[in-house]
């Protein structure tokens, strides 16, 4: 049974973290294979990529959750299939070590990748509501190990787990992305293309659902679903330990 434990090993890739990238295209356009040239570089640094393709306007109709549900598919996907493909590298010094799992995004694909990140964390929030009345360091003795945690004593970062390997977002980062949809509707109407960009109906139409589809509002409203107000001590406990860390990245004459 080891042995063939050890041949399974064997078969699998060593890998210092993997690479989830969701391509761009304002919502209506674009394809994985666009953004192909994107993989060697990361694949030459020991990293797994997968660039990945969702249902773009108007095969998506319903907001944006089609399109969300499409890449977190995609996500589910992958966790059930590089188990067999793939080996974590244990931890080593940095230039070698075990890195994590990262979602990176273009454009409308940062939108919706970073939506996607929303909701798991609201989903997991969900899963530890019961914890809500405990002490923050029960809940955080819980919840430690979803995104390697940080030390509580010295505030560092903990860095990922190989050895367990969750599958979980480690780190975003989001490229040139929307993510204040009213803004961005305002922006479009501008330059007079709201009515023809796909944006208006994948995100509802309203100003009430563009708030539903921006990120830092969908989180806030997930907050709000737990005791206390958004910003107290226990949600913001949770948070830490529950988001992975972000980098958005922009051109310096990007006002969107």
């Amino acid at each position: 049974k080891n042995n063939n434990n050890d041949n399974n090993n064997k078969r699998k890739t060593p890998v210092r973290g993997t690479i989830f990238f969701v391509h761009g295209g304002a919502w209506g356009a674009g394809c994985p294979w666009m953004y192909r040239l994107i993989a060697p570089a990361f694949l030459s640094r020991g990293f797994a990529v997968a660039i990945v393709g969702y249902r773009t306007y108007p095969d998506a109709k319903c907001v944006v959750r089609d399109q969300v549900g499409d890449i977190k598919d995609a996500w589910n996907a992958l966790r059930d299939e590089l188990k067999f493909l793939i080996t974590p590298i244990g931890d080593g010094d940095k230039e070698m070590g075990w890195v994590g799992n990262v979602v990176m995004g273009h454009s409308s694909g940062a939108h919706i990748s970073l939506v996607m990140i929303v909701d798991m964390i609201g989903e997991m929030m969900a899963s530890h509501s019961s914890q809500s009345n405990d002490n923050n360091g029960a809940a955080v003795e819980k919840l430690q190990g979803v995104n390697g945690g940080i030390d509580s004593t010295t505030n560092k970062d903990k860095g990922s787990k190989p050895a367990s390997y969750p599958w979980h977002p480690d780190y975003y980062i989001g490229l040139s992305g929307p993510y204040d949809i009213s803004h961005h509707y305002d922006y479009e109407a501008g330059r007079g293309v709201e009515q023809i960009s796909p944006m208006k109906p994948i995100c509802g139409f309203t100003r009430e659902n563009f708030d539903k589809a921006s990120p830092a509002k969908r989180l806030l409203a997930y907050l709000a679903q737990f005791p206390g107000h958004p910003t107290d001590d226990g949600n913001a406990v949770a948070l830490q330990y529950l988001a992975p860390k972000i980098l958005l990245t922009h051109g310096i004459e990007d006002g969107t």
